[in-house]
């Protein structure tokens, strides 16, 4: 598949019959417009628009393409050997003597022994966020990133809901301001995997002692009760009244959540304290092991026509990126996420890494979308939202759309019952066109504007 997806890109440059809809040549790829079994809906929130549908949405728009090939993973959920399956099934990085990709035989292979090809060095590499959670192991997933992006590659690490909540909790645990007295909890049952993963590596079979007792961790950690009165009190007005009674609804269950996991995993809350310590150490501190991660994290990437997020925008996000440009909201970001962790998550910010675009979302209407367009922003490329069958292309709020969480972690596969092992890569070439490869769609979904009225250049 990886060989005949790189010929027909070359191919696709220099011979015109080779782009239609459907690229005949060779068999494995398809027009993603008629990709896959869903039936097709136009709709301002429809998947899997029609051909005219995208003719019109595109007709007379510029669209630019990237100066070089982009590869977009995202929602890799602690699962090291989907992310360099991933970059195997897309031809970025080859292992010599390597017969099987499955996840025991990844296992075996280091990090440092995965060598970038001559196509995935001159590709710049965009992790769409959600590093953390689910599993199997959240440390090697990291470390594998790290040995990746050591190597010199283009590379641009975007913040996911779960990344932020766990970056929230690890800085502000301890706080008591109402605003933010919950975020340790908020984090819930699902981090506790990564400080146990902490907790065996460095502090497993050691002087238990000095470990705090439950009951003074519980109250350094988990909000009081007199919260769940205060924290209305400073939300009203800035957080909607049903994402506020939600908000108290989950503390609560993931309160007990969190505490019932903590000792299924073996560990008291005095355990947890001491891993959250070194937590802070190792990712908060400028000489910690894992300080780049949160520290190189972005809001969001432009490449071209093309904005990469984890989840979408409301109008006022598309505001700012109208007027400030896309480092604009990148140090809005920065800032928030040290220094206004409340606003940050509760906010158009947060919004950029949470929406679904349901009722207690922030919104995204016409004049959103107007100035995205008048910025020169046609598509959103994201995670966030399990989809099934690869990629899909949809619009959101009149939006074109590329959602790219195709569900490759083992954790989030056996949930869904999906067969197989997973993988996800979404390449965008130097042309404009869109190629979605995935293990669970048997072809590899084209997307290419000319075809639809869009007229390509480059940046």
């Amino acid at each position: 598949l990886t060989r005949n997806f790189l010929e027909a890109k070359e191919a696709a440059r220099s011979d015109s019959a080779a782009r239609n809809f459907g690229i005949p040549r060779p068999a494995q790829f398809e027009s993603w417009a008629a990709a896959g079994p869903l039936a097709q809906d136009d709709g301002p929130n429809g998947n899997n628009p029609s051909d005219r549908a995208l003719q019109d949405y595109l007709a007379d728009k510029p669209w630019v393409a990237p100066e070089v090939p982009i590869c977009f993973l995202t929602d890799l959920h602690a699962d090291r050997e989907a992310f360099w399956r991933s970059l195997l099934v897309g031809g970025f990085v080859s292992v010599p003597g390597l017969a099987v990709a499955d996840d025991e035989a990844l296992s075996r292979v280091s990090d440092e022994a995965f060598e970038l090809t001559p196509f995935g060095a001159g590709t710049h590499f965009v992790i769409g966020g959600d590093l953390f959670d689910k599993g199997p192991a959240n440390l090697p997933l990291l470390d594998a990133l790290g040995s990746f992006r050591d190597r010199g590659v283009g590379f641009t690490l975007l913040a996911g809901n779960h990344d932020v909540r766990t970056y929230l909790g690890i800085r502000f645990a301890e706080e008591r301001d109402p605003r933010i007295a919950h975020l340790f909890v908020r984090m819930g049952k699902k981090t506790m995997l990564l400080f146990r993963e902490v907790f065996e590596t460095e502090l497993a079979g050691g002087d238990h002692t000095g470990r705090l007792p439950d009951g003074e961790v519980r109250e350094r950690l988990f909000p009081p009760d007199a919260w769940y009165d205060e924290f209305p009190a400073v939300a009203e007005g800035i957080v909607p009244p049903a994402r506020i009674a939600k908000e108290l609804r989950r503390v609560r269950e993931k309160s007990v959540e969190l505490e019932e996991r903590c000792r299924s995993l073996g560990m008291t809350l005095g355990d947890v304290y001491a891993a959250l310590e070194r937590c802070r150490r190792h990712f908060l501190e400028s000489d910690g092991s894992r300080f780049w991660v949160f520290d190189s994290m972005e809001i969001a990437h432009r490449e071209g026509s093309l904005l990469f997020c984890h989840a979408g925008v409301d109008d006022e996000a598309a505001r700012w990126l109208a007027s400030e440009g896309i480092e604009g909201v990148r140090r809005r970001f920065r800032t928030a996420l040290r220094e206004e962790p409340f606003e940050l998550y509760n906010g158009p910010l947060g919004n950029v890494f949470r929406t679904k675009y349901r009722d207690l979302d922030l919104r995204m209407t016409d004049r959103g979308r107007g100035d995205l367009h008048r910025e020169g922003i046609y598509a959103i490329v994201h995670g966030h939202r399990n989809v099934f069958l690869g990629q899909h292309m949809n619009f959101r709020r009149g939006l074109l759309n590329f959602a790219c969480d195709a569900c490759v972690d083992r954790n989030t596969r056996e949930i869904e019952s999906l067969p197989g092992l997973g993988s996800a890569a979404t390449l965008i070439a130097e042309d404009g066109t869109i190629y979605g490869l995935s293990a669970d769609h048997p072809a590899v979904k084209v997307f290419d504007p000319t075809l639809y009225g869009g007229w390509v250049t480059s940046v």
